[in-house]
């Protein structure tokens, strides 16, 4: 590749990287996520310091000053690089996975349970196949965190597979989930544990 090509797809790469901060921002960040699973659930948070780490790419810019220049759109391409660790292939991927999160028409969620990777291990894992957001829980809460992005499934480093029932979503300061994300075809409120209603909005059922 030349030259000009590498710096071409480069531009457009860290374009493509701002439009996925903005989606984040405006539909992840600043919200709570309910994953329901076998009469258990977890709630989810997406922080804005976490963008960066999402994509896969290598910036000397702190995680918050990456994803602040992204949402504005004045991220440059000398502020980010590609090498062994950090593959443009794989950071290309991973941008159109977080532009994706939520967004499909698909049939089935999985929870993944107990992930180890080569590098790390977490608690939990969604995917509906082509990616996993995984999470850790968040120091002295109850919420878990998405900490990486695998481009991969994950079944196969997971001691447990959930199938998900429900994804519901609110505002971080609304009281209840109010809005729902996705719903197995299988599943109904009526049969949820109580503690697990008090969570949602009446609304929805």
């Amino acid at each position: 590749m030349s030259r000009v090509s590498r710096s071409t797809n480069k531009t457009i790469l860290v374009q493509e990287i701002c439009d996925a901060a903005k989606f984040y921002k405006e539909l992840l960040v600043g919200r709570k996520f309910l994953f329901i699973f076998d009469n258990r659930c977890i709630e989810v948070v997406f922080k804005r310091d976490g963008f960066k780490h999402l994509t896969g790419v290598s910036s000397n810019l702190t995680a918050l000053s990456f994803y602040q220049k992204a949402v504005k759109g004045i991220l440059r391409s000398n502020q980010v690089w590609f090498d062994n660790i950090h593959p443009f292939s794989l950071c290309k991927n991973k941008i159109e996975h977080i532009k994706n999160i939520f967004q499909g028409e698909e049939s089935n969620y999985y929870l993944l349970e107990d992930i180890q990777t080569d590098s790390a291990f977490y608690k939990f894992g969604a995917t509906e196949s082509h990616f996993t957001l995984c999470m850790s829980i968040v120091n002295n809460t109850d919420d878990y965190i998405i900490q990486s992005l695998r481009d991969e499934a994950c079944f196969e480093k997971s001691v447990n597979v959930h199938k998900v029932e429900f994804i519901l979503s609110k505002q971080n300061n609304s009281s209840l989930y109010d809005s729902i994300i996705f719903q197995s075809e299988e599943s109904s409120f009526q049969n949820l544990p109580f503690d697990i209603i008090k969570k949602i909005n009446s609304s929805l059922f």
